[in-house]
């Protein structure tokens, strides 16, 4: 997915400039683009985001962390056990569950 794209995608929803330029990084790497963030959006429907290391990538993220699964192609049951408040396109938003 085009970087560019996702801006004017996300400019044209009325998201500010300032956020886009201050508050908001893309990385290719999800455990680089983990590091510190609080949230994380899936934005593809590749299977290797099935099968990463959603443990070791909560572990470097701040808390609350937030998972937006923009695809539906991830176990947000599972994920709610490790502590992720997980959004996803047309499902309700459940809170984590207690470990």
């Amino acid at each position: 997915m085009d970087v560019g794209q996702i801006r004017e995608d996300l400019l044209a929803i009325g998201v500010p400039v300032g956020v886009l330029d201050h508050q908001l990084s893309f990385h290719s790497d999800p455990v680089e683009a983990a590091l510190g963030a609080h949230g994380l959006a899936v934005l593809m429907e590749w299977d290797a985001f099935r099968s990463l290391g959603w443990g070791f990538i909560h572990q470097r993220m701040f808390k609350p962390a937030f998972l937006f699964d923009g695809r539906n192609v991830l176990d947000h049951s599972f994920l709610r056990t490790l502590g992720f408040s997980v959004y996803a396109v047309g499902k309700q938003e459940q809170p984590p569950t207690s470990k």
